[in-house]
């Protein structure tokens, strides 16, 4: 089954931002680096196969965040559907922007009560 103009479309846009997303990650160009165009690069991702087209990720680097090479992989699904969304990276974001505000104030709080046994009270109250 032949597929379509626009889905063969979307997928290339996708390989492309993919590729991108590597390279930003390993700070370093990526197929580009084993001979390889972008027409040509293109041109198998269009054509398709067995395996998909995958860039290396290479466990060597320390300055990778694991999350941010689970996100790339993640992204790479072949279903659309499959693949993360926007939404859930959101929401997971505001869940640690959540978690991170209430470690703020109970370290506020405890600050707080240090600063308060170590001054007199008045002078404590005024700050």
């Amino acid at each position: 089954m032949e597929k379509s103009k626009t889905e063969r479309k979307c997928r290339a846009e996708s390989e492309g931002r993919k590729e991108t997303e590597r390279e930003t990650a390993q700070r370093r160009p990526g197929r580009r680096a084993r001979g390889r165009n972008a027409e040509e690069i293109a041109y198998l991702v269009k054509r398709g196969g067995i395996v998909p087209l995958r860039p290396i990720i290479r466990p060597a680097f320390d300055h990778l965040n694991t999350e941010v090479v689970h996100l790339i992989r993640d992204c790479w699904v072949e279903t659309p559907s499959e693949r993360p969304t926007i939404e859930k990276y959101a929401n997971k974001l505001e869940e640690e922007v959540q978690e991170r505000t209430k470690e703020l104030e109970g370290e506020k709080r405890k600050s707080d009560i240090l600063l308060y046994r170590m001054m007199p009270r008045l002078t404590g109250g005024a700050l």
